[in-house]
């Protein structure tokens, strides 16, 4: 998987020097949650990416990030945002998916990625990058590729051929973004788009509590 070459760092300073990539974003406008599909070759890059960083084996140290996915979940809970039944089948999906954590971009957005001027996809913008549950990154493009209509069912076919545990992490990491995103857009001003995300995430979120509910 490419990304921009590390240059130089000043930790007094905090300032990080990395390579300047040329190319386009594979999302028109750059738009967090794009509108309309992308190129399916794009798609493939940005998928295997994040399927290869979650079999690299990092230097010890290279990532320290990590979440506290019992503390989120009680957070969440005790918001709002999710009922007690929901709160203790996430719960259950946290011991299912078991203690082995994997390297994750952490924000894997389309406008995270960079289409290079012969096709390859770079990741960048890592500093949300750390270990987490299997299946975390496509969980995000699974949320942010919504309109891309074969992306979603390629992604479930991959975490359909892990585990078990890498079948309920992934579950798990849906249903913590997907309430973490309903939390973001209640304190967005009121606006055409902040209704039409709210819709489709509600939407996605609905399909995940059934899932609970029959797990």
């Amino acid at each position: 998987m490419p990304v921009p070459a590390f240059i130089a760092a000043d930790d007094r300073h905090h300032v990080l020097v990395v390579e300047h990539v040329r190319g386009h974003s594979p999302a028109p406008g750059r738009d967090r949650f794009p509108p309309r599909a992308l190129d399916p070759a794009h798609v493939t890059g940005m998928l295997t990416a994040m399927t290869d960083l979650g079999r690299w084996n990092p230097p010890a140290g290279a990532f320290t990030r990590s979440l506290d996915h019992l503390a989120r979940l009680d957070r969440d809970h005790h918001q709002g945002l999710t009922t007690a039944q929901e709160h203790q089948a996430l719960t259950d999906l946290f011991h299912q998916a078991g203690t082995v954590l994997v390297p994750g971009h952490g924000d894997p957005l389309p406008a995270n990625f960079v289409v290079r001027p012969g096709g390859q996809v770079t990741v960048i913008d890592w500093e949300h990058a750390g270990h987490y549950l299997p299946g975390h990154d496509l969980a995000v493009l699974w949320i942010a590729l919504a309109a891309t209509p074969e992306a979603r069912p390629r992604i479930e076919e991959r975490v359909a051929a892990g585990s078990p545990s890498v079948r309920a992490a992934f579950t798990l990491n849906r249903a913590m973004l997907l309430v973490r995103e309903l939390r973001s857009h209640r304190v967005v001003p009121p606006s055409a788009w902040r209704d039409e995300r709210a819709a489709a995430i509600d939407r996605d979120w609905r399909e995940i509590r059934d899932l609970l509910r029959a797990g």
